[in-house]
């Protein structure tokens, strides 16, 4: 449907688009004069929504939806374009009073009513309004950027109210305005460099050098920081993705100071930092994988324990696969195995065929020696090109073990796919890590039986791949 109030419309949910109905039917937001043509133009657009499109629909027929608004009437396209722009913008001023509306931001909408007391002069409401804001956001113990926001414009505001109303006690808040104004910024600050260090912590991406000098020339009052659980964290973890060199040792402060302010910060953010752990380790495990591996499993089987790995009772795919492979390489199978089975039907947006499931569990029977059980179950194709590549070499594994002889074919397949896959569907170092894999395990099947200085050669190639997980 070619209108602009579509894409608006499409994404209310029964109720909003009830809520909306109510609106436009309102004097005190509507005074527009054509509140029933809104109405039925509303109606008409609701029955179209339902509507399968087909290619005789997929377009605004403005006489039909003119006849439901003006029955009976001659068909006048300006007529219909008034009540559609007057609809319109009757929607987008609804989204924005309804979001304002909404629980999450009665503080906000007390901010406006404390900043209308003290222009009317209600002191006495103004008081008693501002105590209760500061009760509630003094003992709120978890900490988020909003929190530290709000607590900044509520002291601001009451030191406005004291500018106007005793302007020689003002200067007594004026020391906790400015310190809760460096902590509200701070904690967005951090947060946005954060956000861009981890960008490029985790892909190619080259700062410029006009950001690598804000961020060496930022000034972090660690005295104020150390005050609030939110600051600290993000701030150490801010060192830790600035300095890309990251040690075990470093990790493990960071998973200390992690256990010790969990309890303090708002859960979406512990979920993110709890990730980011995880993401630490498994760069740490390209370069030094001995070291980071146990302490990688460690995290994933904590954060699993306590629930961080879940979005409404299910897992991703890429935690599913990339858990279960670390607790195989810590030799943790029985733990893998049960990981595995109780994700059965908990995966987020796996295919019918569950082929996410079946690929982590050949995985596992593929580590485990079950080759048989592992070609039974790992899928012939994946929905993505490094869960592809994961399957062929589970089968390529398994064929060699069985001594398959589609082995040979099965190499081949794998090269040409290999070579044929574009480079911006998986990072260069996946693709080098495939390569190795297969140029090692064709040295592997080449190689005479019983000549063993070629087999230590062989070996001494594989133990020298960085990238052999």
């Amino acid at each position: 449907m070619n209108i602009k109030i579509y894409d608006l419309l499409v994404v209310l949910t029964p109720k909003e688009l009830v809520d909306f109905q109510r609106y436009i039917q309102s004097p005190f937001f509507q005074e527009n004069v054509m509140q029933d043509e809104m109405s039925a133009l509303l109606c008409y657009l609701i029955e179209k929504i339902k509507e399968p499109t087909t290619d005789e629909n997929k377009n605004f027929d403005r006489e039909a939806a003119f006849a439901a608004v003006y029955p009976g009437q001659e068909f006048k396209e300006k007529k219909i374009e008034k009540v559609l722009s007057a609809l319109h913008i009757a929607l987008r001023n609804f989204t924005g009073i309804y979001a304002f509306l909404q629980p999450e931001t009665l503080r906000e909408r007390q901010l406006f009513q404390l900043a209308f007391l003290r222009e009317k002069g209600l002191q006495n409401r103004y008081k008693i309004l501002a105590s209760s804001m500061l009760e509630t956001t003094n003992t709120q113990q978890i900490e988020s950027v909003p929190l530290l926001k709000i607590k900044f414009d509520l002291s601001y505001e009451i030191y406005k109210n004291e500018l106007q109303n005793d302007i020689k006690n003002s200067h007594q808040k004026f020391h906790s305005v400015l310190e809760s104004l460096e902590a509200s910024y701070l904690a967005s600050k951090i947060e946005l460099l954060n956000q861009y260090l981890t960008m490029g912590y985790f892909s190619s991406l080259e700062m410029s050098e006009e950001i690598n000098t804000l961020i060496e020339h930022s000034y972090f009052p660690e005295n104020l920081i150390e005050q609030h659980p939110l600051l600290h964290l993000t701030y150490y973890v801010f060192l830790l993705l600035k300095s890309k060199e990251t040690t075990v040792g470093e990790v493990e402060n960071l998973r200390t100071l992690f256990a010790k302010y969990e309890s303090f910060i708002e859960p979406s953010i512990i979920r993110q930092f709890s990730t980011l752990l995880r993401n630490v380790c498994v760069l740490g495990t390209m370069k030094r994988r001995y070291e980071f591996y146990p302490l990688l499993f460690q995290l994933s089987k904590e954060h699993y324990e306590k629930g961080y790995l879940h979005h409404d009772g299910k897992i991703t795919a890429s935690s599913l696969i990339s858990i279960s492979q670390t607790a195989l390489i810590n030799k943790a199978f029985d733990w893998c195995e049960s990981f595995i089975r109780d994700q059965k039907d908990k995966i987020l947006n796996d295919t019918p065929e569950q082929d996410f499931y079946h690929l982590a569990l050949a995985n596992f029977y593929t580590f485990n020696g079950q080759f048989e059980d592992a070609l039974a179950v790992v899928p012939a194709t994946m929905p993505t090109s490094d869960n592809h590549l994961l399957a062929k070499r589970i089968e390529l594994k398994c064929y060699y073990e069985t001594k398959s002889p589609l082995l040979d074919a099965k190499i081949d397949a794998f090269r040409m796919f290999l070579s044929r896959i574009s480079k911006n569907q998986i990072s260069e170092q996946l693709h080098q890590s495939n390569s190795n894999f297969l140029n090692i395990l064709n040295q592997i099947h080449m190689a005479i039986p019983g000549d063993k200085q070629r087999n230590l050669k062989v070996l001494e190639r594989i133990n020298e791949k960085e990238y052999m997980r």
